[in-house]
């Protein structure tokens, strides 16, 4: 059967390739922060999409989320193999990923932060063609790239990634253009420089904002004027189940509507309602289709 990676493109299975892949080991050190609840299905081949990596130099803080499975376990056996990997381990479950996030930006030693969930996957040049960017443009606070969706094994990339991601301006122009067409950064293909402090790269803990923090985080960087830069670049894979904290069409309309509420006081009325036009096609009209195309293709086939 054809590897998600192959039908990407990439021809290279993560799942496949050994942490002694070649490659830098002498650049700057990039922490990857990864939040896990009860993902033992995924969260193997979820980091050895990060070992198959051509850039080397990062260490993985997996935060735990006071997980019910085997997906410590799984983790502990990973790490004992590559010392890299480091697992954290919550008592008690935040309920959502932006408390274990927070706790992985603190414990992180890199210059260069970024993301990756238990259960979603990375194109092998992501962390190399960011670091050289980022590198290269030390004005530059954040960059970020394309994502395909992998759908119970039906990939598809959105239409307008390229399109959206170059609306990226500095300061009132992004944060309209968020507020415009949604949240089209996607969180996995991020990568943000780490100052002295990391104040700035913290996600709100408030539960009532799960599956939206990170548009958030990106609203709260845009509003202080920060340079962001996109690539036009495929660097993951987004993987869709019925486990998926963003899944459900009405939760993320109330969801969405919360943090609408929490910035209330920077919308103006045009701003809150080209929002809900976009919650409304993001959150209900897309994850129609998308059930729909996959049942036209399994017809199909």
């Amino acid at each position: 059967m054809t590897s998600l990676y192959e039908a990407f493109g990439v021809g290279v299975d993560p799942g496949r390739v050994a942490p002694g892949v070649d490659g830098a080991e002498d650049g700057p050190l990039v922490s990857v922060i990864m939040p896990m609840f009860n993902a033992a299905t995924f969260v193997e081949a979820s980091i050895r999409s990060i070992q198959a990596q051509g850039y080397r130099h990062w260490e993985l803080l997996v935060v735990d989320n006071a997980s019910t499975d085997e997906s410590p376990a799984r983790v502990v056996q990973m790490a004992e193999a590559d010392g890299r990997i480091q697992l954290i381990r919550r008592q008690v479950n935040s309920g959502g990923p932006a408390a274990p996030r927070n706790d992985g930006i603190r414990g992180a030693r890199g210059r260069y932060i970024t993301f990756l969930d238990a259960d979603d996957l990375w194109h092998p040049d992501k962390l190399q063609k960011q670091v050289a960017h980022m590198e290269l443009h030390s004005a530059t606070f954040m960059c970020f790239g394309k994502m395909v969706v992998d759908s119970e094994g039906v990939l598809y990339a959105h239409g307008r990634q390229s399109e959206l991601g170059e609306l990226v301006t500095e300061g009132a122009d992004l944060f309209d253009n968020l507020l415009r067409y949604n949240n089209f950064i996607p969180l996995h293909t991020v990568m943000l420089r780490r100052g002295e402090s990391v104040e700035g790269l913290l996600f709100d803990e408030d539960p009532r904002l799960n599956a939206v923090e990170d548009f958030d985080l990106w609203l709260q960087i845009a509003k202080r004027g920060e340079k962001i830069d996109f690539l036009n670049e495929f660097f993951s894979i987004y993987r869709l189940h019925a486990g998926n904290l963003s899944h459900g069409m009405l939760k993320g309309v109330r969801i969405q509507l919360r943090l609408a509420h929490k910035w209330r006081s920077e919308l103006t009325a045009g701003s809150r309602l080209r929002l809900m036009r976009a919650t409304i096609a993001r959150r209900i009209i897309l994850p129609l289709l998308r059930r729909l195309f996959s049942r036209f293709l399994l017809v199909v086939r």
